[in-house]
């Protein structure tokens, strides 16, 4: 059609010169007047001409720009979903753990905040295949590890995401304990602020007090910060604290105590008012995370985010068992 078009667009410009040129040798104006006369005629004539056989180059142009609007708008309208996921892996060190909880927990997700991984410097920094290795050159994720400046292996915190994540990235900061871990993102116009944590156990012990402190004005003053600039909070990980013991731990005694057991759940909770999205009303329906007898491990959410919120789950395989005795928490959002 295009070409159809093309062919009768020059046929009829050659014509029309043609008969142009035929006419001005036969008639042969004498005066000005009559020039002036025939060449409008012909300038007339070439404007009918263009109104009838546009430019079909022209009309493409126009209709690519129309079809490039179209994708664009597409591509801005279109929904992305995040798939986060927290664990305490309860260490990293072995290699074969790292190759399962790759290929069976982490391949499937964009962003895993890992707890208690106890690693330290030394084996990031090693040339030999370490878990920083395997994560990045055999599964092609990215990885942030924090861990303690201290000599101390039992902490230490990760995350482990899609490097699609790449462009959305915007920063991160740590602790100098190995105990939390905060990375940035924008997406769809949306900062999200995501915190990854791996709390002290005992906090209520005098000993633990300074570090439990230190701790929990780190996180207050991450989340609030990011409250006072608009972002979207998510607060993950091992809190190894009940937020209401009576619910979640199993406990013999007749004693129901329903005092968070930690003051900063008890802050981010009840005061900042971080959605607890596994928690629930109803005893039956509340879910251990750690053996089976207590829930440690949460993942609060900003109330803003709950309409984003596509899918939950709480991940507790045989296999997982294998390499952690506490389970796996997914969180599926959509922007």
């Amino acid at each position: 059609m295009k070409l159809q078009i093309a062919c009768k667009r020059h046929i009829s410009f050659v014509s029309l010169f043609i008969i142009f040129f035929f006419l001005m040798r036969f008639t042969q104006p004498t005066t000005t007047r009559d020039f002036i006369v025939m060449v409008s005629i012909y300038t007339l004539t070439l404007l009918i001409f263009y109104v009838v056989f546009p430019n079909s180059e022209s009309k493409n142009k126009k209709e690519n720009k129309r079809e490039l609007k179209k994708e664009l708008k597409k591509e801005k309208d279109k929904v992305f979903s995040l798939k986060l996921l927290t664990l305490n892996a309860r260490g990293l060190c072995d290699m074969s753990k790292n190759t399962w909880l790759g290929f069976e927990i982490i391949r499937g997700c964009d962003l895993v905040g890992i707890s208690e991984t106890k690693i330290s410097e030394k084996h990031i920094k090693t040339d030999k295949i370490n878990p920083k290795s395997i994560y990045e050159r055999y599964f092609g994720f990215n990885t942030r590890w924090n861990y303690s400046t201290s000599s101390s292996r039992s902490s230490g915190t990760a995350f482990i995401y899609n490097k699609t994540l790449d462009q959305y990235f915007e920063s991160i900061e740590k602790d100098n304990d190995g105990r939390a871990i905060m990375i940035r993102f924008k997406i769809n116009n949306t900062y999200l602020r995501i915190i990854q944590l791996y709390c002290k156990t005992n906090q209520r012990n005098i000993k633990s007090c300074t570090k439990v402190d230190k701790l929990k004005d780190l996180i207050l003053e991450w989340v609030n910060k990011g409250i006072k600039e608009n972002e979207r909070i998510i607060v993950m990980g091992d809190q190894n604290a009940a937020l209401n013991p009576s619910q979640d731990r199993k406990s013999k005694s007749k004693k129901k105590i329903s005092t968070p057991e930690s003051i900063l759940i008890k802050k981010l909770v009840n005061e900042i008012k971080l959605i607890d999205i596994f928690g629930s009303q109803d005893n039956d329906k509340i879910e251990m995370t750690y053996r089976n007898i207590s829930r440690l491990d949460y993942i609060l959410l900003d109330e803003k985010l709950t309409s984003n919120l596509s899918d939950k789950r709480i991940i507790k395989s045989e296999e997982l068992k294998l390499y952690t005795d506490h389970a796996a928490l997914y969180l599926e959002l959509s922007f």
